[in-house]
């Protein structure tokens, strides 16, 4: 305030408007040293939105905090972005920090970068091997494309066969990625008296299951009938709430939507 020549009076309000947006208002008497955590980060938010930014950085804002103060700054963070009307720039090493602050995301890998876009394209459909792995849990199918007039185009891989486009008809490989949130455990019994449809969904066998925060993740075994023998089994990663009954050995059916499938060349 004090650099923008700031009048005194102009200077209380605004600082008073800072306080209450950032929740702490109450708090304006009382030294920083005696603020908790999350206190201590809306202090130093709110004094780098005094300068009035034209773009705010915020390099790893919420990694000193519990996971309640967390939740809540978060909060906090996507109404100021909301409100504001600033960009917001944000240096994470966490996944989910980015996911939920972000509504661009920039992937990089050794200083290159890999990804850059809305945060729904970069995670459902990113253009390269490594975003696809380091964000969230990816299931990455080998494909390929064959450049014969019948099949220009169209991707074999063992989810079946997809018209996504591919170079033209030109002859290569690549994978289709599937989301771990889009695969759906079915048992025999959710089928009725229906016999499962081939095109989307596949047998499989649970081969481990662990426990995560607030679900569980699946380890399961499917048949590659591409691989030229029945023995042959590719490894997919599910899902699931923490309530869930499957079990490790249980055989099982997965269902993918053909709209979660992504092609990566």
């Amino acid at each position: 305030f004090r650099v923008r020549k700031t009048p005194k009076a102009e200077m209380v309000s605004e600082v008073g408007q800072l306080l209450a947006q950032l929740g702490i208002a109450s708090l304006k008497d009382r030294p920083v040293h005696t603020l908790s955590g999350g206190q201590k980060q809306r202090v130093a938010i709110g004094r780098a939105l005094a300068t009035r930014p034209k773009l705010l950085l915020l390099d790893e804002p919420l990694s000193s905090l519990d996971p309640s103060l967390r939740r809540s700054v978060e909060g906090l963070l996507q109404d100021l972005r909301s409100r504001l009307r600033i960009p917001f720039f944000v240096v994470t090493h966490s996944q989910d920090e980015a996911l939920a602050l972000g509504t661009k995301i920039a992937v990089l890998e050794e200083g290159v970068l890999r990804e850059f876009g809305a945060v729904e394209d970069v995670y459902y459909r990113p253009r390269t091997m490594f975003g696809a792995r380091f964000l969230g849990l990816a299931n990455l199918f080998p494909a390929s494309a064959s450049s014969d007039g019948k099949s220009a185009g169209k991707v074999h891989s063992l989810l079946g066969d997809f018209q996504q486009g591919w170079g033209g008809g030109c002859p290569g490989r690549g994978h289709l990625l599937v989301r771990a949130e889009h695969v759906e455990i079915l048992r025999d019994t959710d089928f009725g008296a229906q016999t499962p449809d081939p095109e989307i969904v596949l047998p499989g066998k649970v081969t481990d299951k662990q426990r995560r925060s607030f679900h569980s993740e699946l380890g399961i075994a499917i048949p590659d009938e591409t691989a030229g023998s029945s023995e042959t089994t590719f490894g997919l990663r599910a899902v699931v709430g923490l309530e869930s009954e499957v079990s490790v050995g249980d055989s099982i059916w997965v269902r993918i939507p053909r709209s979660a499938v992504h092609l990566i060349v």
